[in-house]
């Protein structure tokens, strides 16, 4: 794990730790249903539509095509497969672990998004690769 300028970066190898850590410093206020995370998790599912969309507009043609951009226009299909499938269980889930900002799972989520931590990079529609 290591802090740039521009923010956070953790490997894959200590993803966890840090996941484990974060979590413990969030006060626990008690326990709520999956449906909100389910609701959160299709808006998203929306939201990367309009961006395959977008990048698919933007970069169809272009050979300079940056390769995150290749790898989400190549596989959203999965992306959107495995949301989908995420969101029965969580829709179903009576018992999520809360705090007075949404359950543990949603804070995580917004915390690896928010650092992109798994890969540390970002890809603007520009196709400007930026860290952190």
């Amino acid at each position: 794990m290591t802090y740039e300028k521009q923010g956070l970066f953790v490997d894959e190898a200590h993803l966890e730790h840090y996941a484990e850590n974060l979590a413990r410093g969030w006060k626990l206020t008690g326990e709520m249903c999956g449906r909100a995370d389910a609701a959160a998790l299709r808006r998203t599912l929306h939201e990367l539509d309009a961006l395959h969309a977008e990048l698919q507009r933007r970069w169809a043609s272009d050979p300079a095509m940056p390769g995150a951009v290749r790898w989400l226009l190549d596989n959203r299909s999965l992306a959107r497969r495995e949301g989908l499938n995420a969101c029965a269980p969580l829709r179903a889930a009576r018992s999520l672990r809360r705090t007075a900002d949404g359950t543990l799972l949603s804070l995580l989520s917004r915390a690896l998004e928010r650092k992109s931590v798994v890969e540390g990079k970002r890809v603007d529609l520009g196709g400007r690769r930026t860290r952190g």
